[in-house]
């Protein structure tokens, strides 16, 4: 059998509802040099049958004896891929019809990156859009950064070189597994997402990202330690909480947290001025617009967090532009007409 240019890995768990459309989608790229290996991860809604109902040779089906979750799921499907590069693509999402042909493109144009993503809109149980997109940064030093704070690159997006595996798979953790695999490959070389939407990723109300919150926060919590050690940082119990929360805005908000936020912000920018991971100009402005975001998460305090911003030299490095200003006190004045108080001092930029 010719090589494929690329294989396919969906892994499913009683997905009967959605599995059909993902492989259409598929199916019907622009690109036809394609396997799809549909991982079933001991379903018991009949998605087996869904799966064997294709007589297309394209389709391959996996079947694992047990549930294992969706990290072995993956590695049992890229480990009998045949392709020159594995994508991924979850049960109840679909790629439109130039997504892999453009992901190759890319990846052959630039030999150094090893993982590639893209953008996404966002449906419905319906498949209907909501009006919400998924922009993740492209590909840019500000990436490698971004990182260490959170999750750059959708999951259901990625493509890599099958050579880069094993040395990097998709680790035994029960959530968040995606961001540890994108963790492992940007220290193989640049990852980065195609600035274009090519995927369609259904948000439901029951799709993974919104269940079990504590646990993701817990997995998440591991991956950052792991990576903040890696950049010679080692948080205490804490300082990792702040971390996670100038990612992913997981606490509720006070001025007393922006001083912490703050203070570890300039932690981070001092070690790295030390051990010269990233371009430090890079790292500065990734800072500084995690920070006009912290402040901005604040608002419900009033005109106080809009003070405490500017109060901070963080606020020198990237500037937000005139429509972000305006919005942030917006929300800020939400707070003054509720209980009065003075008006702030404005700052100019």
């Amino acid at each position: 059998m010719t090589q494929p240019s690329v294989s396919v890995v969906i892994p499913v768990y009683n997905g009967v509802r959605f599995i059909q459309e993902s492989i259409n989608s598929v199916l019907t790229q622009t690109i036809a040099d394609i396997e799809i290996i549909v991982v079933d991860d001991g379903s018991t809604d009949g998605t087996t049958e869904v799966v064997l109902g294709y007589t297309d040779a394209r389709v391959r089906l996996v079947r694992l004896t047990q549930n294992c979750g969706p990290a072995e799921a993956r590695n049992a499907g890229i480990r009998q891929a045949m392709g020159k590069y594995i994508a991924m693509l979850d049960a109840d999402d679909i790629a439109e019809p130039t997504r892999f042909a453009e992901q190759i493109e890319a990846m052959e144009q630039d030999k150094e990156l090893v993982c590639l993503g893209c953008w996404g809109t966002v449906i419905n149980g319906n498949s209907r859009p909501t009006g919400k997109v998924l922009q993740m940064q492209p590909c840019s030093d500000a990436l490698g950064v971004l990182l260490l704070f959170r999750n750059q690159i959708m999951g259901s997006s990625v493509m890599f070189r099958r050579q880069t595996f094993p040395e990097v798979s998709y680790p035994n953790i029960p959530m968040a597994e995606d961001y540890s695999f994108i963790a492992a490959m940007s220290k193989l070389g640049k990852v980065g997402n195609i600035p274009k939407f090519l995927m369609r990723v259904r948000r439901d109300g029951t799709s993974l990202t919104y269940a079990k919150q504590e646990l993701m926060t817990e997995c998440v919590g591991q991956i950052l330690k792991q990576q903040l050690e890696g950049f010679g940082v080692n948080p205490s119990i804490r300082e990792l909480q702040v971390h996670q929360h100038i990612g992913r805005l997981i606490m509720r908000s006070s001025i007393s947290l922006l001083e912490e936020c703050d203070s570890w912000l300039h932690k981070l920018i001092q070690n790295n001025e030390v051990i010269h991971r990233f371009e430090p100009n890079t790292f500065r402005s990734v800072a500084s617009k995690e920070w006009f975001e912290l402040c901005k998460h604040a608002s419900p305090a009033g005109f106080v967090a809009w003070r405490r911003y500017w109060r901070s030299d963080l606020s020198r490095v990237w500037q937000p532009s005139t429509l972000q200003c305006v919005r942030f006190l917006a929300k800020c004045a939400v707070r003054h007409r509720r209980e009065g108080g003075d008006l702030p001092k404005f700052v100019a930029t």
